[in-house]
């Protein structure tokens, strides 16, 4: 018997790589532009984590059944439960998310800097987001 989960594990990896690309080139930017948009560079990772969560049982469970193919059946509706619940999963984090940047804002409305300008070339270097 194959491992037919090939395609998860490339996507998965494509879309960590990706990420971790992106922090990289936002630790790039200099400090300052960094502290005047509030960027939290981890909070990204949070959607892979998100996706690892939801396909590694159903990895795992495929790799297990390659060595032993008579498992119980309730490793494969537990599988099945965690893989299939993405979409809950996914709106529970962007719901508290966004709840938690709402509390950020009011919590730094008043100490918004007064040197940036949101025209300013400096927002510009963005570009590659």
């Amino acid at each position: 018997m194959a491992y037919n989960g090939i395609p998860i594990i490339l996507g998965l990896a494509i879309i960590l790589i990706g990420y971790l690309r992106i922090i990289y080139k936002i630790k790039r930017l200099p400090i300052t532009i960094r502290e005047q948009i509030d960027l939290n560079m981890y909070s990204l990772l949070i959607y892979p984590a998100v996706l690892v969560i939801t396909f590694l049982p159903s990895i795992i469970d495929h790799i297990v059944g390659i060595f032993h193919p008579e498992r119980p059946v309730w490793v494969t509706a537990l599988r099945m439960s965690i893989t299939h619940s993405i979409g809950f999963i996914n709106a529970v984090m962007y719901i508290r998310l966004r709840n938690l940047n709402q509390k950020k804002k009011k919590n730094s409305f008043a100490e918004t800097p007064s040197g940036f300008d949101m025209d300013s070339s400096s927002v510009s270097s963005l570009s590659f987001l």
